[in-house]
């Protein structure tokens, strides 16, 4: 019976999702960055194809391929942010959850059909989205990256962790706080890979390591580390490190991190579900 609810509510949740304005919003936005991209794409290897020999050009390819990776990995972080900054807060104050748990419902299975739905919806998304910067680079660039199932299985990990972020954030904190504040903590997350990969890159230990306390508190950038990591297998060694200080894995996450930012939205979940049943609805 629990498991019914608990996907019944996650069903729900995601259908609820895919109808709200942001969603559409951000969905147009895609549309019109991938069009950007395929111009950009076509731009840069036309440019360049009478310039370099045939290494040249699959190594610029690649780079097209690996640069519109780390452009749409920003619409899946945002969009994570933006459909669950109001998941509990926001039914909260219009009065729907009162509704909703009046029925013999634990507060732990409407949170985590909660994230069950949403999290499917932002898996899809980033699948999708990922794949047609994928299939454009290979189609316009002739950038064929490896192993184009791990990297997407990556990509979209990070979504999750913040999806899990928000909705902690949001058993506790009023819709519009917990969106810039989870918005404010995903660009840190960011700023903190970039500062471990430049250290690496200049030899500076220091950066290195608040890189790596950055990544600690909030593992969100791990994943896309390890997803350039694994498409930019066989690419040349200098594109690589120029690639790298700037949304490249110079530095890659170990085993251990990427364990820990896997099991990092769990943590998150079951803190989220402690705190909501604690809160006055």
């Amino acid at each position: 019976m629990a498991h019914t609810e608990l996907l019944t509510i996650a069903a729900f949740t995601f259908r609820e999702a895919r109808r709200r304005r942001v969603f559409a919003a951000v969905g147009l936005l895609s549309i019109g960055f991938l069009g950007l991209y395929a111009v950009l794409a076509r731009v840069v290897v036309s440019g360049a194809g009478a310039n370099a020999g045939p290494f040249g050009r699959a190594a610029l390819a690649g780079a097209v391929g690996l640069l519109g990776v780390y452009l749409a990995r920003s619409f899946s972080g945002l969009l994570a942010i933006l459909v669950s900054a109001g998941a509990v807060a926001g039914e909260v104050d219009s009065g729907a959850l009162q509704s909703v748990l009046a029925r013999p419902l634990r507060r732990s299975t409407v949170l985590l059909g909660k994230f069950l739905g949403l999290g499917a919806l932002l898996a899809a998304y980033t699948a999708l989205l990922q794949a047609a910067v994928l299939v454009l680079a290979a189609v316009l660039a002739g950038g064929h990256l490896p192993d184009p199932a791990a990297v997407v299985g990556w990509l979209c990990l990070e979504p999750v962790i913040l999806l899990a972020l928000t909705l902690l954030g949001s058993t506790f904190l009023p819709t519009v706080a917990n969106g810039a504040a989870c918005v404010l903590l995903y660009g840190i997350a960011v700023a903190g890979g970039s500062l471990e990969q430049l250290g690496t890159f200049i030899g500076r230990p220091g950066l290195q390591d608040a890189g790596i306390v950055t990544g600690l508190l909030l593992p969100a950038d791990a994943p896309y580390r390890e997803a350039f990591a694994i498409a930019s297998r066989g690419l040349a060694g200098g594109i690589t490190e120029a690639l790298g200080p700037l949304f490249g894995t110079l530095a890659r996450p170990d085993a251990a991190m990427l364990a820990y930012a896997a099991a990092y939205p769990c943590a998150l979940l079951a803190l989220a579900v402690w705190v909501f049943a604690r809160r006055d609805v």
